[in-house]
Order: C-alpha cells, then structure tokens, then sequence
C-alpha cells in the first residue's frame, strides 16, 4: 500500500515512506542529538511533516537540553 502525502518541494502529491533518524541541533552553543519520526517523499527526498510534527521535535530538543544541563 502506498502513502501520499502533499511534498512542498515537488508542489504535488507524492509518495513518502516513514524514516527514523538522528538528527543534530545546536542550543546555546551545545550539540543535542534527537530521534526525529518523519516522512520523506520518495521523488526527491524532502523532509514532510506537520506543525504538530515540528512541536513535536522543537519539545524533544528543549527535554534531551534540560536532560544534558541538569
């Protein structure tokens, strides 16, 4: 079964598959290495995902920082 979902790089419905991966971000200076659940579009590798999505990696960030610097 196929999954669509709307790739704003390509400007039309494409199919995505679900990835998990490391990601890496700086705050204040400090590396902080999440998990991010994502989809990705399968014609041009694009990185699709909702608000929600983006809250959902923004509020892991801010916990793996407080975690680091307690």
């Amino acid at each position: 079964m196929n999954i669509t979902d709307f790739c704003p790089n390509c400007e039309d419905y494409r199919e995505v598959k679900a990835v998990e991966r490391e990601e890496t971000y700086t705050v204040k200076d400090q590396k902080v290495t999440i998990l991010v659940k994502t989809k990705l579009c399968v014609q041009c590798g694009e990185s699709i995902g909702t608000d929600e999505d983006d809250q959902k990696i923004l509020d892991a960030i801010n916990n793996e920082y407080a975690i680091n610097n307690e």
